[in-house]
C-alpha cells in the first residue's frame, strides 16, 4: 500500500480559491505488502518511520535515479505504462479534494468571523494524504493542517527541494515572494526554489521508452 502527499493551499474562503502544488509530490510507501492481507500486520497498510522508501523500489527507482524524474512524473509514468488513465485519476483526485473543503467551508467562515469579523481573512496550507485503491479510485485517509515541511531524516533530504518550492511558491502567490533577477548571481539553490533539475525532463515516456536514453 502507498499513499501520496498532495499540498494544497487554501487562499480564501469567501469566496472560495484552492491551489494544488502540481510540482511534485510526496510518496510514501508501507514496509510490507497489503496482499495476503493481515489485520494483525500494520506494516501492510499503515504508514510509519519503518516504511519502505521509494528508492529501494526498483521498478520506481531506476526513473528517479537513472533518468533524473521527479517523484510524481515517476509515479504517473509507471501507473500509465499499466493502463491507468492519468488524467480521468487526477480529475477524481481533484474533486474529492474540493468536495472535501466544500463541505467544511461553512464551518471555517464561522470560525474566521469569530477571530477577524471577516471570512476575507484566511489562509491555510495542507497536505491531502490520498491512498489509491485497485481501481484507481483515490480516497482521502488524512488532513494535515498546516504540515511540517522540515527535513529531519537523511531520507527526507530528497523532498528538499519541494518543500523549498511549496514555500516559496505559496509566498509568491500570496504577493510576499519576488522573482529572481535573472542578471544577478545566485546560490545554486536559490534557483532550485523556482524549478528543480527534477521538474525539468523530457515526457517520460519519451525518454524511458526510446533509445534516445542509451546515447
Amino acid at each position: 500500500a502507498m499513499d501520496m502527499g498532495i499540498y494544497v493551499l487554501i487562499a480564501s474562503i469567501n469566496p472560495l480559491r484552492i491551489y494544488r502544488f502540481t510540482g511534485d509530490i510526496w510518496l510514501r510507501f508501507c514496509r510490507d505488502p497489503y496482499y495476503p492481507f493481515n489485520a494483525s500486520n500494520v506494516y501492510s497498510y499503515a504508514i510509519s518511520d519503518t516504511r519502505k522508501l521509494f528508492y529501494d523500489i526498483p521498478e520506481l527507482n531506476s526513473y528517479y535515479d537513472h533518468f533524473g524524474f521527479s517523484f510524481l512524473l515517476t509515479l504517473m509514468n509507471y501507473l500509465e505504462k499499466r493502463g491507468v488513465n492519468i488524467t480521468d485519476m487526477w480529475r477524481k483526485i481533484d474533486d474529492a479534494i474540493v468536495q472535501s473543503i466544500m463541505r467544511s467551508e461553512p464551518g471555517m467562515i464561522k470560525e474566521t468571523y469569530k477571530l477577524f469579523n471577516s471570512s476575507h481573512h484566511f489562509f491555510d496550507l495542507v497536505r491531502y494524504d490520498i491512498l489509491i485503491n485497485e481501481t484507481i479510485d483515490p480516497h482521502i485517509a488524512e488532513v494535515n493542517m498546516s504540515p511540517s515541511l522540515s527535513i529531519h531524516t537523511p531520507t527526507m533530504k530528497k523532498y528538499l527541494g519541494t518543500c523549498e518550492q511549496i514555500i516559496f511558491n505559496t509566498l509568491r502567490l500570496l504577493g510576499a515572494g519576488s522573482s529572481l533577477d535573472l542578471q544577478s548571481e545566485y546560490d545554486p539553490l536559490a534557483y532550485e526554489m523556482f524549478v528543480g533539475k527534477l521538474n525539468i525532463a523530457v515526457d517520460p515516456r519519451t525518454c524511458a521508452d526510446n533509445e534516445c536514453h542509451k546515447n
